[in-house]
């Protein structure tokens, strides 16, 4: 590929000398400037080629050869490490958060009954909310103009999938399993699931702006 690139730039160079000679010879400037283009079609189409045979040689051999402990999520966010600030504290902070420790504290004594685990999860999601309501108050507050603007809107857009995010979870499982009083359920544990991890992500961006998080959650 990076051969015809350079024929490319050699030809191209050499023909536009001599159009400048021929300047008179309006026959022999369309036939040169008809050459430059047949060439520059002809070298995109060996690139774009190339690109197609490159990406066909890969076998499943060699996709098999790919460790499996690669995570492909890590693999996408970590693009963004030098935005998204993947700092080693802040995880240490979501990792060892009070929520979390509370919910598993307490689901260890909690009763197994449908109606006890559907007040479980509203309990923690109504947590989660509130936590992820303080830290989007706390992070649009340290935004102006056009940044804050967009956190408006991201946030907004998010209600609105959040909502039909679980209106089509809910319709999917009635579809597949159809009516019972696990599919509120499920979907209540999804919402929770949801909603931390949107105040996860808006404490992650607050950490970026000042460099601290704590969460307003100190327990039951």
């Amino acid at each position: 590929m990076y051969n015809f690139i350079a024929l490319t730039f050699l030809l191209n160079k050499d023909i536009m000398q001599l159009i400048e000679i021929s300047g008179r010879l309006n026959i022999m400037k369309k036939t040169l400037m008809f050459i430059l283009m047949v060439i520059v079609v002809f070298t995109s189409g060996c690139a774009k080629q190339n690109l197609q045979t490159n990406t066909d040689d890969i076998s499943t051999e060699d996709l098999n050869d790919i460790p499996t402990e690669r995570n492909a999520n890590n693999y996408w966010d970590d693009m963004d490490e030098n935005f998204s600030s993947y700092d080693e504290d802040f995880d240490k902070i979501i990792k060892d958060n009070p929520i979390d420790k509370a919910m598993f504290l307490e689901e260890e004594n909690y009763a197994s009954t449908t109606v006890d685990m559907h007040h479980f999860a509203e309990k923690y999601g109504d947590i989660w909310e509130k936590e992820m309501n303080k830290v989007y108050e706390e992070l649009k507050k340290s935004l102006e103009g056009d940044a804050r603007k967009a956190l408006i809107e991201s946030q907004e857009s998010w209600e609105k999938y959040y909502k039909k995010e679980l209106s089509l979870l809910y319709e999917m499982y009635m579809n597949t399993s159809g009516e019972g009083s696990i599919i509120p359920l499920a979907i209540s544990y999804k919402a929770v699931s949801f909603e931390r991890d949107r105040t996860i992500k808006l404490a992650r961006y607050y950490y970026v702006l000042t460099g601290n998080f704590q969460f307003e959650f100190k327990g039951t």
